[in-house]
């Protein structure tokens, strides 16, 4: 264990281009491992193989979407891909995440606002 890499919060951000903050709320969901060897003073740590981990796939391919570019069409397929990640956040647990994905795809159901 002690031969392994680990990151700051802060590493880990820079590492995944994403806000620091982000890499908090995934620590304390439990969507990121991690540990405070020294406390809440020194901070959470990451083990670089946890880091990776993130972005490993997990035998599961991306569902096919025809590649439309213009008209209602183009609605249709953004519509269906949004109830389709919808369906997979509500799979694994992730009701917030799902119903924000419903939001969107009624937004793009209801057509631009002005």
């Amino acid at each position: 264990m002690l031969d392994e890499t680990y990151y700051t919060v802060e590493e880990a951000a820079a590492r995944l281009r994403i806000a620091p903050e982000t890499v908090r709320r995934w620590l304390r969901d439990g969507r990121l491992p991690g540990a405070k060897p020294g406390g809440d003073k020194a901070g959470w740590r990451i083990a670089a193989a946890d880091l990776a981990a993130l972005f490993r796939p997990h035998g599961r391919r991306a569902p096919e979407v025809p590649s439309v570019t213009r008209g209602p069409d183009r609605r249709s397929a953004a519509r269906a891909a949004m109830l389709a990640q919808a369906e997979r956040a509500r799979a694994r647990g992730d009701d917030e995440g799902a119903t924000r994905f419903e939001t969107m795809a009624k937004a793009i159901a209801d057509g631009p606002t002005r």
